[in-house]
């Protein structure tokens, strides 16, 4: 069953880039900017999230004042796909995949998750408080997950677009 996608005009467009930039960019200055009745940009808003175009809504933190400086992102490597049930001869692997990433998200440091082609099956995203942190929790947590083989970690210097 093939889903619907929504039909976007220019305005449509416009409003998505001004939420995106300030999501509690009251829907009057919406308006003004893009010459549509309050009313009109309302309602298309509305349509938009109903449709799930627009998921939600969220805060974006300063990170440096909450105490979790430090950005790394995880490259991180299943068991390999030859891993097979003795008794069922099924392959194991999007199994593993799935229990590995629901081990991840528990992990409040982790901020994205990704599946992902190429030579690393999983990318994520982690916030902390320092290197030595970021390397504690790689070595005591992610790599005691069952199912992962490897990880590589790439520490973030600068933020140039969050």
């Amino acid at each position: 069953m093939k889903k619907e996608t929504l039909r976007m005009d220019e305005k449509d467009k416009k409003i998505l880039q001004m939420l995106k930039s300030d999501c509690k960019m009251p829907v009057k200055n919406i308006s003004k900017a893009i010459n549509s009745p309050v009313t009109t940009v309302y309602s298309k808003i509305k349509k938009m999230e109903k449709t799930g175009v627009i998921k939600g809504y969220k805060a974006v933190l300063d990170n440096k004042k909450l105490g979790s400086a430090v950005t790394a992102f995880v490259c991180v490597s299943l068991m390999p796909s030859h891993v097979r049930c003795s008794s069922c001869n099924k392959e194991l692997r999007n199994e593993i995949k799935t229990d590995v990433t629901e081990e991840l998200k528990k992990l409040p440091e982790v901020e994205c998750i990704y599946m992902v082609t190429g030579p690393w099956d999983i990318i994520m995203q982690l916030k902390s408080e320092s290197v030595e942190s970021v390397g504690e929790l790689i070595t005591k947590k992610i790599r005691s997950i069952s199912g992962i083989m490897n990880t590589l970690t790439l520490m973030s210097v600068k933020e140039v677009k969050g």
